[in-house]
């Protein structure tokens, strides 16, 4: 769910814009002084004359009138500034803090109601971008998938056409997301470029972010790079997330360079997760004999054994988008 990390980033990002405001506020009524030293008199004098009357209430609380004399008051001085800043120009409520969000007045929190709307959606900005796929999600998600570029012509090594076959995982991956804490296993999307493998890896990110889940990114180079570094203590990048977010998508798995510990990194991070209930989406061009060849039998088997492989098959989408 929510990394402690970004939510302790959120209520920091809001303490330093209350600071800002109060910095706004105060550098708008200056330049209002100088600009109107008669307007600083007032309210001066405005303050002066609530302090003042407030002592002489409680020490003369026999006095009843003095709430209503004080009233008389300060109406008049009230008008008069308003009188004074209209005729400059000057907005009346130069003097008041500008909030980005009025409803919580930039705290995050709703007494009674708990977060505020807008503190929700930070949190869901901040989820995207640290799931590295926020330009992707502008384009691939579950909305804006078409079975129409998939070809209608039956494979006979599946028995099915690559539209129904893309129906098919389609329902499926949206269940999936849906019922994400139930969900038993995890994902290996399996076929050629140019399938759809990483736009549904999207559609299937996205909806868990929506829905409070968190979700990292990587291409496979990349993993096993930090992975390296991190054995060797050379890393400027954790891996922490690696092992603690939610769901893991690991991309074009196959196509990194080759390394003597490439398997026992891929396996440890896959064993790590699993027992620790967490998720991983594969998307890879290697099929079963491929993984095996390159990765070993165990890692093969531990994909049949804790993975749901959906097979992508047909014409590369991306040239008829194109």
């Amino acid at each position: 769910m929510e990394s402690t990390q970004a939510l302790e980033k959120i209520v920091e990002e809001y303490e330093n814009l209350r600071a800002e405001n109060a910095r706004k506020r105060e550098i708008s009524v200056q330049e209002v002084y100088a600009k109107l030293p008669e307007i600083k008199e007032i309210d001066d004098k405005m303050y002066s004359l609530g302090q003042n009357t407030l002592r002489e209430i409680l020490a003369n609380p026999e006095k009843t009138g003095l709430k209503e004399e004080l009233h008389k008051k300060y109406q008049v001085l009230k008008q008069t500034r308003k009188e004074i800043l209209e005729k400059n120009n000057v907005p009346l409520d130069f003097d008041k803090v500008k909030y980005r969000c009025e409803k919580c007045q930039d705290t995050g929190y709703i007494e009674g109601v708990g977060r505020c709307s807008c503190f929700n959606q930070r949190v869901l900005d901040c989820m995207y971008e640290q799931s590295k796929m926020q330009e992707l999600f502008k384009t691939q998600n579950f909305e804006m998938f078409r079975l129409d570029y998939y070809s209608e012509k039956v494979y006979d090594k599946y028995g099915k056409t690559p539209r129904k076959q893309m129906e098919e995982i389609k329902a499926f991956c949206e269940k999936y997301a849906d019922n994400f804490e139930s969900a038993k296993k995890s994902l290996c999307f399996y076929g050629d470029t140019g399938l759809g493998k990483t736009f549904m890896s999207s559609c299937i990110a996205k909806r868990l972010i929506d829905n409070g889940f968190t979700v990292l990114y990587i291409r496979a180079s990349k993993l096993f790079r930090l992975l390296e570094d991190e054995k060797f203590g050379r890393n400027e990048e954790s891996v922490k997330e690696l092992y603690d977010c939610d769901m893991l998508v690991v991309d074009d798995l196959g196509t990194e360079p080759d390394g003597k510990n490439n398997a026992a990194y891929i396996l440890e991070l896959i064993n790590e997760r699993i027992m620790n209930n967490k998720k991983v989406i594969i998307n890879t061009n290697l099929n079963f004999a491929g993984m095996e060849k390159k990765y070993t039998k165990r890692f093969s088997s531990r994909l049949i054994e804790s993975f749901n492989v959906l097979v992508f098959f047909g014409e590369d989408i991306r040239q008829k988008v194109k």
